[in-house]
């Protein structure tokens, strides 16, 4: 059976993407989770499940993007950044199939909204993140003290990566 996951590094100096076959790929990927020091020579993303698009001439991506939302008070936006970071971005970051993750931030008068956008490889590693019931948002003890509202949901997009 033919493996065709693939990691496309692009190397900030040329900006010229490669593909990398699933062996280097893996390695690739262990080696920068166990060695941070190899992660700032490539800005590299990680993509699973290869589909070649030959109508088009070129390759298509497809992973998966959760969204979470959430909202504080202002002066709490730095404190609930940090604790973002100790916390939810830690645990994204920890799960294998976790192939990118982003914290946005915006200060909208006196509060300040969050999302953290995440790229995955399956729904199966979206589980081992958020647990069976993963189209919830999943929460920490000290949310309480720093959101103003509990969104149920989080929202998961499939997403297709073009060539």
């Amino acid at each position: 059976m033919l493996n065709r996951s693939a990691i496309l590094i692009q190397n900030k100096k040329s900006h010229n993407p490669r593909c990398m076959d699933s062996k280097k790929a893996t390695d690739f990927w262990e080696q920068s989770r166990q060695n941070v020091e190899l992660n700032p020579i490539f800005y590299s993303k990680i993509f699973s499940k290869l589909e070649y698009n030959r109508s088009k001439g070129g390759e298509t991506m497809k992973i998966i993007t959760r969204i979470w939302h959430g909202i504080t008070k202002k002066e709490d936006a730095d404190e609930y950044l940090n604790y973002l970071f100790d916390t939810g971005i830690k645990d994204y970051r920890s799960i294998k199939g976790n192939l990118s993750t982003k914290v946005l931030r915006r200060i909208d008068h006196d509060i300040c909204h969050f999302m953290t956008v995440t790229e995955w490889d399956s729904v199966d590693s979206i589980k081992e993140f958020a647990g069976e019931k993963f189209e919830k948002a999943r929460y920490y003890k000290e949310d309480k003290k720093y959101l103003l509202e509990f969104e149920e949901n989080v929202t998961h997009f499939e997403t297709y990566l073009i060539d």
